[in-house]
């Protein structure tokens, strides 16, 4: 029975500070060729895009009284972030990982199977 994941992608900010628009071209020909990887595969891609750079992002942490503290990026402690994502539809757990193998990155992708809503992550 097919299962969803999701695949991060991961990557150094300043891995793309220096981005030629030939390079972001060849970039997305890349994902674009993941993609067909995908449905050729029998697999299907249900969502994905880039994320913007964390700089223009937000951080929110429960504090102990019950408050929320905001937080504007930059992250300093983040190195690697999540700048890309995907999610997919999988056969089996072995196909899943065979697709996160051939997603394009500078880095490495995270894998996560999608538990159903309500599910335990206890276990």
């Amino acid at each position: 029975m097919a299962q969803e994941y999701m695949i991060f992608i991961m990557e150094r900010v300043s891995d793309f500070d220096d981005f030629t628009p030939e390079q972001e071209q060849e970039l997305g020909e890349r994902h674009g060729r993941f993609v067909k990887y995908i449905e050729d595969a029998g697999g299907a891609v249900l969502d994905g895009g880039p994320l913007e750079k964390p700089s223009a992002g937000n951080r929110f942490i429960p504090q102990p009284d019950g408050s929320v503290l905001a937080t504007d990026g930059p992250f300093a402690e983040s190195k690697e972030v999540v700048l890309g994502y995907y999610k997919i539809r999988a056969e089996s757990d072995e196909q899943a990982r065979d697709f996160a193998e051939h997603c394009p990155t500078a880095r490495y992708v995270d894998l996560h199977k999608l538990l159903p809503a309500g599910a335990s992550v206890a276990n």
